[in-house]
């Protein structure tokens, strides 16, 4: 592989990973209203609770034991806890940007890719 190839490469990589950090801010700051968390406690919720909360959603009504109707109850119980929270439509509109700017990172990542692909498949022949 020469430079510029490994350049091409690492440019997919940094821009796609740009483009979902972009827009991983910009859909926070658009849902900053819908949940009642700090930073720290949202991080906290989305590792340890929502993947086993999405689950209990997920298990039809007649199969969910206690644990997962309880977590449903506690997934209310947060949604009660945002109702006060007001909404800064500046705030949304800042981040409906950031997520469009972290689509376009990741496009750009995209079209590195697809020039990877072609380069690594021409040097192959």
């Amino acid at each position: 592989m020469n430079t510029l190839h490994f350049v091409v490469a690492l440019s997919a990589a940094g821009f796609s990973l740009l483009g979902v950090l972009w827009a991983l801010w910009g859909s926070l700051l658009i849902t900053k209203s819908q949940h009642p968390f700090t930073l720290e406690a949202l991080w906290s919720f989305v590792i340890d609770e929502a993947p086993m909360a999405a689950m209990a959603l997920l298990t039809p009504p007649s199969r969910r034991n206690e644990k997962d109707k309880a977590r449903i109850e506690q997934l209310s119980f947060y949604v009660e806890l945002a109702k006060p929270n007001p909404e800064d439509k500046r705030s949304g509109l800042v981040g409906m940007s950031l997520l469009f700017i972290g689509f376009l990172f990741q496009t750009v990542g995209c079209l590195f890719w697809v020039v990877d692909a072609f380069w690594s498949g021409l040097s192959n022949n």
